[in-house]
């Protein structure tokens, strides 16, 4: 058996197992015949060459989705859990995890929290047997057990489970939790209370890390050599410079200042909105977005929690959870 966290999320795919964790873009494309091969490509590097076939079509995913694919798309929509893009997302992180040509998997996985009756449906579909081929290696997998947890839920685990054990860290356990997770779509909250998730308190503000990319697209063109979308607009600022025709180029985020304030005050006054009278032991926030909103959200509470390496901790605690949840 395979226990695996799973997350896919808007901006990116990120899953985790007990031997390694992977990430790539949430990006997909109908394959293209590629008319010339140079023999120098790394055929060890799947990531790089997600070229995946999955119920009679042929897909290009992640970045070579990205390098090679002519419609190459990331859909912001609820809808896509209804349609193709989740299912192929989904399926191709497991068989990348796969050890072999037969994986038996037992998976949590989250939804953004207003999306989260979806969860039925992802757990009618994704539960059983699939056979898919990833970067020419065929698999088939086994999803035994699936989990749909609210997302924020997976960095509450993440404190919460020191281990894939089932030991838990007890001051988290007895307290009330208030968790924020800024993702490239959605921001989430969750409030925890002793380990059961309260709903009516719990819920999602539909701005997230893209409204900022999305306004720097036009600031960067401006400045920056390229073609900008989203996608390089975060990696630009993750890497803090980019190289053109040869020359490195430090990206300056100053500019950027205003649209993070202006996001970091949204998801204050929904804390304050929802939260306020509450008795909050810890207050967390996680998520890619974390990173650049930290210096505007520790201005309103000091107190806050920020986790580290924030982008993968909801499927740090999909893994842990795995465990408990399969036990």
């Amino acid at each position: 058996m395979r226990y695996i966290g799973l997350d896919v999320g808007f901006g990116y795919t990120k899953a985790m197992d007990e031997t390694k964790s992977i990430i790539f873009p949430s990006i997909m494309s109908p394959a293209v015949e590629i008319t010339f091969r140079s023999g120098l490509e790394d055929p060890s590097s799947r990531l790089d060459h997600l070229n995946v076939a999955l119920d009679g079509a042929a897909y290009f995913v992640g970045d070579l989705a990205r390098r090679q694919g002519r419609f190459a798309y990331a859909t912001l929509d609820r809808v896509r859990t209804q349609g193709q893009e989740y299912r192929l997302l989904f399926l191709t992180a497991l068989a990348l995890l796969a050890g072999g040509s037969y994986e038996e998997c037992s998976v949590v996985t989250g939804l953004p929290v207003d999306d989260f009756e979806d969860r039925r449906l992802i757990e009618e579909t994704l539960a059983g047997r699939f056979h898919l081929t990833v970067a020419n290696q065929e698999v088939t997998l086994n999803i035994h057990h699936l989990t749909v947890v609210p997302q924020p839920c997976g960095a509450f685990m993440d404190l919460l489970f020191k281990d894939t054990r089932g030991n838990m860290d007890e001051q988290y356990a007895d307290a009330q939790v208030g968790v924020i997770d800024i993702g490239f779509k959605t921001t989430d909250f969750v409030l925890i209370r002793k380990g059961e998730f309260i709903q009516k308190l719990s819920g999602s503000l539909k701005k997230g890390m893209s409204l900022v990319y999305q306004a720097a697209v036009p600031k960067f063109t401006a400045r920056y050599p390229g073609n900008w979308d989203l996608h390089l607009v975060e990696a630009a600022l993750q890497e803090g410079s980019i190289t053109s025709l040869g020359k490195r180029i430090e990206v300056d985020s100053m500019h950027l200042l205003p649209d993070l304030a202006g996001l970091a005050k949204e998801i204050a006054a929904w804390i304050y909105g929802r939260w306020s009278s509450e008795r909050i032991d810890f207050l967390v926030c996680s998520g890619g977005g974390s990173l650049l909103l930290d210096p505007h959200l520790r201005k309103v509470f000091p107190q806050m929690i920020f986790i580290g390496h924030p982008q993968e901790a909801n499927v740090r605690g999909f893994y842990k959870g795995a465990w408990y949840y399969d036990g």
